[in-house]
């Protein structure tokens, strides 16, 4: 071998990386190609993996006449209690059978892509199947059939998908994205919900402190060293509101989640292990809800009169829910 043959040996052995990349394109895009490969399948495993932890239950929905519409419940069922909550607050299922729609969030998302998310009073009196009236949380008892039913045939709303989450499934998907951070106006306490925030101001919510603010009816809150209780129809206001405010704090932790793979595939696998949906939304349909925009809407409503509990349905809810984009009227399946 020549001294020149060694020297151009030497200076091709010691040339930088990037140098080797360009001059080599082939090899460089080939195993630029595997790579990728590789990352793909792992993500069609994972996410196959992920869409077999989804539960389903049969429903038949009748979509809106345009956009795209979510139904989110909250169920009461006491079949699954998250650890760390104050368990005499909840009962057991002997003493609390059945499910009731605890939370009912409706997130529509116009053609234009403008979303809107509404947060349903649990005491609204629809129409059931029978024509008789009906609280919407009773509704869940009869089944999710009945439950979407109703609020196509009361407020003609059309839907695409229903996803139901119960009390342990809440919780841990508020822990699995960190932790919720909402603003509390005074120090909140409800002893019937296991609720205690000692403390005003912005702060970072556990699942079960989160769980227990949406489940809060009767809230007290310390007001110039007192403590003031809510009233019947306000405990029912606020947590019909407090559902929407922790929804929407749980969609930007969910966002923030993006920039982080761990927390972001762990988010999604504690997620389909605890959802419900019916059999036409996947993983990437739940995954959408993370991108809806907007802040939560308390749907208007107006109290029942006399002693009785419930809300009633007025031109302002209506009005709203037109104004969401939901309106061309809806009858639900035979």
């Amino acid at each position: 071998m020549t001294e020149s043959t060694r020297k151009h040996g030497r200076h091709r052995a010691g040339r930088p990386w990037y140098v080797r990349m360009v001059s080599s394109p082939a090899k460089w895009w080939k195993r630029a190609g595997l790579v990728v490969a590789v990352l793909v399948l792992a993500l069609v495993v994972d996410g196959l993996l992920i869409l077999g932890r989804v539960q389903h239950v049969a429903v038949r929905l009748v979509p809106p006449a345009s956009g795209t519409t979510f139904v989110i419940v909250g169920s009461d069922s006491r079949a699954d209690i998250p650890a760390g909550t104050a368990q005499d607050s909840f009962g057991g299922t002997v003493e609390v059978p059945g499910e009731r729609a605890d939370v009912v969030l409706v997130v529509h998302t116009t053609a234009d892509g403008r979303s809107t998310t509404l947060s349903v009073p649990r005491d609204l009196i629809l129409r059931s199947a029978t024509g008789g009236p009906i609280r919407l949380a009773l509704t869940l008892d009869s089944g999710p059939q009945a439950l979407t039913d109703a609020l196509c045939r009361s407020l003609g709303i059309g839907i695409d998908h229903l996803a139901i989450i119960d009390f342990a499934g809440f919780a841990a998907v508020v822990d699995a994205v960190g932790g919720v951070t909402v603003d509390i106006p005074y120090p909140l306490r409800d002893k019937w919900s296991g609720l205690q925030l000692d403390t005003a101001g912005r702060q970072t919510l556990s699942g079960v402190q989160a769980l227990a603010l949406v489940r809060s009816r009767h809230g007290e809150q310390l007001i110039d060293g007192t403590w003031v209780a809510d009233s019947e129809a306000a405990g029912a206001g606020e947590r019909t509101r407090w559902a929407g405010v922790v929804f929407d704090a749980l969609q930007q932790s969910a966002r923030n989640a993006r920039t982080n793979p761990l927390r972001l595939q762990q988010l999604a696998w504690t997620g389909a292990g605890v959802l419900t949906t019916d059999d036409g939304t996947g993983v990437w349909d739940l995954a959408s809800l993370a991108g809806s925009t907007g802040s939560p809407v308390d749907l208007p409503s107006a109290p029942l009169k006399g002693a009785q509990l419930g809300q009633v349905i007025t031109d302002a809810t209506m009005a709203t829910l037109e104004a969401a984009g939901i309106s061309g009227g809806c009858t639900p399946p035979a």
